[in-house]
């Protein structure tokens, strides 16, 4: 929704993850297990996700509500239903 009413113009390429990993490992050993020539750019957090989610953070205003580690969401979920207004 928020790529439809953002005031950009042209392609911009962003991606998209949840807050977390769902795995109860910590993701800096996962990547050393699974994928340890893949360059570790920024800190990711013990569950952080491994996808970075900053350029539809800037442009979109995109935060993931849901965590599987956090029972309730983040932030007002009615907020989305406010960007119509």
């Amino acid at each position: 929704e928020r790529s439809l009413i953002a005031p950009l113009s042209g392609a911009h390429v962003v991606s998209l993850s949840a807050a977390d990993l769902l795995i109860d490992r910590p993701a800096e050993e996962l990547l050393r297990t699974y994928a340890p020539t893949v360059p570790l750019r920024s800190p990711v957090g013990e569950h952080g996700p491994l996808v970075d989610t900053s350029r539809a953070r800037d442009l979109l205003g995109f935060e993931p509500l849901y965590s599987i580690h956090r029972p309730e969401p983040a932030g007002d979920e009615l907020e989305l239903g406010a960007l119509h207004a």
